[in-house]
């Protein structure tokens, strides 16, 4: 049979508190770069000479796209690479907030728990 050993749950709330420091860096850097990723599709699609041409020969006519369509050279096109992959890293970060927070509660809960029954087997120790 097992027996209670306070170290495993001590460095379990540990490796927790350790989980939680590193998690918003880590989602924030990982929606950065899905960001990144997914701006170089229309910078792509609008730096395409045929593609600007399609867009050009449905203008007007009552299909949805009669409204205008940035001007995205490559001059412009790192600004927008840049501003989506800021955008990707600030939703990454309060994603990896939130996890953090909740890596954070569970680490508390446990180590409430340790005390609990660290508090409960000195009442014990007593009455005996």
């Amino acid at each position: 049979m097992a027996q209670y050993d306070a170290n495993i749950l001590q460095t379990f709330a540990d490796r927790l508190y350790a989980k939680a420091g590193w998690i918003r860096f880590k989602c924030c850097l990982v929606g950065a770069i899905i960001g990144v990723a997914l701006s170089f599709m229309p910078v792509t699609i609008l730096e395409n000479r045929k593609s600007q041409a399609i867009i050009d020969s449905y203008k007007g006519t009552g299909n949805g796209l009669d409204a205008p369509v940035p001007d995205v050279s490559p001059s412009n096109a790192p600004v927008l690479v840049l501003v989506i992959g800021l955008l990707g890293g600030l939703v990454g970060a309060t994603v990896g907030q939130r996890k953090a927070f909740e890596y954070k509660l569970q680490a508390q809960l446990t180590l409430c728990q340790m005390q609990t029954e660290f508090n409960t087997r000195q009442k014990a120790g007593k009455t005996s």
